[in-house]
């Protein structure tokens, strides 16, 4: 017999696309980042540009554990500050 341990958690991990419309401001592609990290939401893709009409947008490949996770990650987002829009992609 082989002894097996595992890393005790039994959660399952997804990942998300999100996309993030921000002001284009100073700061604004790194504080979505920073929102992120300061919630231990690990990213494992971040892409950002700016527009023509002064925004900029985010889109981050979140990795989540249930749907409720990830309603809470786009509350807080949303409540960013000069957040002006976030979704899920793909859905």
């Amino acid at each position: 017999m082989i002894d097996v341990s595992w890393d005790g958690s039994n959660e399952a991990e997804y990942m998300a696309d999100l996309q993030i419309i921000t002001y284009d401001r100073k700061d604004a592609i790194a504080e979505v980042g920073a929102m992120l990290i300061k919630k231990n939401i690990y990213y494992c893709s971040f892409f950002a540009r700016s527009n023509k009409n002064n925004t900029a947008t985010v889109r981050v490949k979140v990795e989540i554990q249930d749907m409720e996770q990830l309603h809470r990650v786009i509350k807080m987002l949303k409540n960013g500050q000069g957040i002006i829009e976030v979704h899920r992609m793909g859905v």
